[in-house]
């Protein structure tokens, strides 16, 4: 029986990570807003959806963004979503300017 390997990383890693895979979501975006889905995030980062012990960190990181008033959380039967507008500091600038 093989034992489940367990990696530790910093959570300024895992932010800079999530931060990443959402401004490559929102680039191929084309509207003035994006709804964004924890699984989305994950899949950005080449994790499987299943797993849910990464998908809480993804969580938790989305949900300090909400409070920092970067996007808005909008709570479904099926779990928390996330909404960025264009008008979020999160939203990448047009012309590949940061």
């Amino acid at each position: 029986m093989q034992s489940a390997q367990v990696v530790l990383l910093p959570i300024s890693y895992l932010r800079g990570a999530v931060l990443r895979a959402l401004q490559r979501i929102l680039s191929r975006e084309k509207g003035y807003c994006a709804t964004i889905w924890p699984k989305d995030i994950l899949r950005e980062m080449g994790f499987s959806v299943f797993r849910t012990d990464i998908r809480l960190v993804v969580c938790a990181i989305l949900d300090e963004f909400a409070i920092q008033g970067l996007l808005r959380v909008q709570g479904t039967g099926r779990g928390r979503r996330y909404i960025v507008t264009r008008d979020s500091p999160l939203w990448p600038k047009e012309g590949g300017e940061e």
